[in-house]
């Protein structure tokens, strides 16, 4: 078993050949717990007979640290996603520390993101939205539990900066995520705006299957207002610490 860092960009997979192949590894290889091209942090990698154990593995609970985006929604819960609103009024700072009071220490009903892995009739859930047949589905739920979560710190990041760094996370993803049109459409209802965007950094420890865009979502729902995860990072998976990842 191996713990790797994986890189903002990146996708789990890509990470894993990397390793494998800066490694001279001939065994197989396989990830437990996937993070999304936007997300980075802790990768946990079996070998060989390991990968028996591969859901033990992705059952174990997770702790990320997370950056929430108040004002703005994409269809993907996060930035390499398409804007669908933008609600500049500003958040009610105490109401925000409420809600994510009574967020800690609950279990509820958590409902897949449409552009994810999970598989429904046979195709990935990403399928479905980019064919624009969600309508002839229904996604499924998952019960979740949030066993902790408190904020950190709270900052603003004003619209210029916030276009010009979702630029630059996007020249690191490769393949296609629809980067030239989550561009331009960024582009169109970021680029003229004049506005200090709230963005709230927390830490929260999970179980398995939590989506922690859907949780940036929900938040920003109760706020009466919208919400995407501006960054996300897995710092620990069971046990399983980042400072032991071998950063490649």
């Amino acid at each position: 078993m191996h713990l790797i860092y994986k890189k903002l960009g990146e996708t789990p997979l890509e990470a894993l050949n990397k390793f494998k192949s800066g490694n001279n590894i001939e065994d197989k290889l396989a990830y437990a717990g996937r993070l999304d091209p936007m997300a980075k942090g802790l990768l946990v990698v079996l070998q060989g007979e390991e990968c028996k154990r591969r859901n033990f593995y992705q059952n174990l609970d997770k702790v990320y640290k997370f950056k929430i985006l108040f004002g703005i929604e994409t269809d993907t819960f996060d930035s390499l996603g398409i804007i669908t609103k933008i609600k500049l009024s500003q958040i009610d700072l105490d109401d925000f520390k409420k809600i994510v009071k009574e967020l800690n220490r609950v279990e509820l009903m958590q409902q897949y993101p449409s552009f994810s892995s999970k598989t429904v009739n046979g195709k990935p859930l990403f399928w479905w939205a980019r064919n624009n047949k969600l309508s002839e589905i229904q996604i499924p739920q998952k019960k979740v539990k949030i066993y902790s979560l408190k904020i950190l710190k709270i900052s603003k990041l004003n619209s210029k900066k916030i276009l010009s760094e979702n630029q630059k996370r996007l020249e690191l993803v490769k393949g296609d995520f629809r980067q030239k049109q989550i561009k331009k459409i960024w582009e169109e209802k970021i680029k003229n705006l004049n506005h200090q965007f709230i963005i709230a950094e927390l830490e929260t420890k999970v179980s398995s299957g939590t989506y922690i865009r859907s949780l940036c979502s929900l938040i920003g729902q109760k706020l009466n207002s919208c919400a995407i995860a501006w960054e996300i990072e897995r710092i620990q998976v069971g046990s399983f610490k980042l400072p032991e990842a071998e950063h490649n």
